[in-house]
């Protein structure tokens, strides 16, 4: 906030832009207030993109697009980092001057001057104290003033009944608010791409920090194309004496890292914190390995007591909190199931709702932990790391990412991952990538579930395409299968929330549902977890079968 200009809004407009391209000496600094609609293409290469699109709740930063809003700091730094940029239309804003012919910042001074009351408050009250708490309540409460209702938003309006806008804020300042995310998102993306080019790698990014296997002093000594002196000043008229930037908040030597905001960290340095980020799930009762029907969920919902306190304070961020949370992410096979205890809302309380105050009720959560495709997946480096975390034996793909050439890739990215539940291992992301080269082919796959690949691998047992040992230790003396022991193999690698049974069973012989069985690669991995053995053979021809019939010189009768 202490790098925003003020806008001379008496005589708001210094330069407007039509049709040309836009180059470096249009801008006097790297935060000026310029805001303008442009096609823009980074080069081939660029490990990050500097300029933002919006899209269905992400927020995309691909190598080109057309028609895209930005301001000045990310223009500024997409510039330096080789963009092409082609301004349809926009304006340079005037810079408001002081008296003293100087340029005024006016939220430069008020923060300044919540610093100095939290420095007072701290040494008053003491560090943690609700007066320095409210102090610091204020300081990092301010932007979200000046951001209210920039975006649309709504809330429940109990008296009336309906939700209504937010509305602004008395000091809501749209032009404030971009140039204030886009300044801080330039520092973060401009030190990103110069450490990458000194062969450091950056693993997560959020909004005001990132994770990376640089120094500190690797991080500090990067100029960030210009930003890194600008925000040196702004820390010295803050503080007074204290120029620092950046500063370390967690080590770790191992880091499990699923997606944004959800981070947990082993092998700590002692005397040092690992990060742990739970990306929003409560952990005391968790599952990843449960029925997800809705009776089933209700029942584990109703077996939690009354009085259970869901781990108290003491519990968040303990050894039991990070081990849990590891093995949600590391042994998960679907959704992970979530249950916080959680207070009535406004609406709740009105007629409409259940009319219940001071009481706290449990609700249930099925979220991914995957991988959120904010940027591309490497497809020739995703590999299967076998290991263990703190007892946790693991099976878990990693890979490099790349910036999405354009939206429009992006888009099919997200289409591709619709009906996946888990995106954990190398042949999860092999099907994903199957799916996404079939879309790209004019043809829809969709994302086998997990009851259509056990009765596939079940067909295939049948009809002689491989042998199940465990199956095959079932047999009675007469070569019959012992259904009840059979049964129980099944249902025991069983990951659907349907309980595999004898009519199943029978089905899984017919042949006119050869048709319907998946292909090998969609289940090797079901497939090694029963320890099958693969031998030559064919399914049986399925009755008007059509281009589904499958030929073959040897023919294999089904057991």
């Amino acid at each position: 906030m202490c790098l925003v200009f003020d806008i001379d809004f008496e005589d708001p407009i210094e330069r407007e832009f039509k049709n040309e391209d836009l180059s470096l000496q249009a801008f006097r600094t790297p935060v000026d207030p310029l805001f303008v609609l442009v096609d823009f293409e980074f080069p081939k290469g660029t490990r990050f993109p500097c300029i933002a699109i919006h899209e269905d709740g992400s927020i995309i930063f691909p190598l080109k697009a057309q028609a895209v809003y930005a301001s000045g700091p990310s223009l500024y730094l997409a510039l330096r980092l080789g963009a092409k940029i082609h301004v349809r239309w926009g304006y340079m804003a005037r810079i408001r001057m002081t008296s003293a012919l100087s340029p005024s910042m006016s939220l430069r001074a008020a923060c300044r001057q919540m610093v100095e009351d939290r420095t007072i408050a701290k040494q008053v009250y003491g560090k943690g104290s609700i007066e320095e708490q409210l102090c610091k309540l204020f300081v990092n409460g301010s932007y979200g003033k000046i951001a209210q209702d920039v975006i649309e938003k709504s809330t429940w309006d109990g008296w009336n009944e309906y939700m209504q806008d937010i509305g602004y804020s008395a000091i809501t300042s749209p032009e404030r608010a971009a140039l204030i995310t886009d300044i801080v998102r330039c520092m973060l993306i401009g030190t990103m791409n110069q450490l990458a080019e000194m062969g450091r790698t950056t693993y997560s990014v959020t909004t005001d920090g990132f994770i990376t296997d640089a120094t500190l002093d690797e991080v500090n000594s990067v100029d960030c194309y210009g930003f890194r002196r600008l925000f040196e000043q702004a820390r010295l008229w803050l503080t007074g004496d204290d120029p620092t930037i950046w500063a370390v908040k967690h080590e770790q030597g191992t880091l499990i890292n699923p997606t944004t905001r959800c981070n947990i960290g082993f092998d700590v340095p002692e005397g040092k914190l690992g990060v742990l980020a739970h990306g929003g799930i409560k952990i005391c009762h968790s599952e990843y390995d449960y029925l997800s029907d809705r009776e089933s969920v209700k029942k584990y919902i109703a077996d939690i007591p009354e009085d259970d306190d869901f781990g108290g304070y003491s519990y968040k961020d303990s050894d039991a909190d990070r081990h849990r949370m590891a093995e949600l992410i590391l042994k998960r096979t679907g959704r992970v199931l979530y249950v916080s205890r959680e207070f009535p809302n406004i609406r709740d309380l009105g007629p409409g709702g259940t009319m219940k105050d001071f009481q706290t009720f449990c609700k249930s959560h099925q979220v991914r932990l995957d991988f959120d495709l904010k940027r591309k997946p490497i497809r020739s480096s995703i590999k299967n790391i076998d290991g263990t975390v703190d007892g946790i034996s693991f099976t878990y793909a990693c890979f490099e990412t790349e910036p999405f050439e354009n939206i429009e890739e992006y888009r099919e990215y997200r289409k591709a991952n619709e009906g996946f539940s888990c995106l954990r291992t190398k042949d999860d992301w092999d099907r994903f990538f199957l799916k996404l080269s079939d879309r790209e082919k004019g043809y829809k796959r969709h994302a086998p579930d997990e009851w259509t690949r056990l009765m596939s691998v079940i067909q295939g047992y049948r009809f002689g395409l491989w042998q199940l040992p465990e199956l095959d230790a079932c047999r009675n003396e007469d070569g019959s299968m012992d259904m009840k022991r059979a049964l129980s193999v099944i249902n025991s690698h069983n990951h659907s929330n349907r309980i595999f049974k004898e009519a199943a069973w029978k089905n899984a012989r017919r042949p006119e549902r050869a048709s319907q069985m998946l292909q090998e690669e969609l289940l090797k991995d079901l497939l090694e977890e029963f320890g099958y053995i693969p031998r030559t053979g064919c399914l049986p021809s399925a009755p008007k079968s059509g281009p589904h019939e499958t030929r073959c010189d040897a023919r294999v009768t089904p057991s």
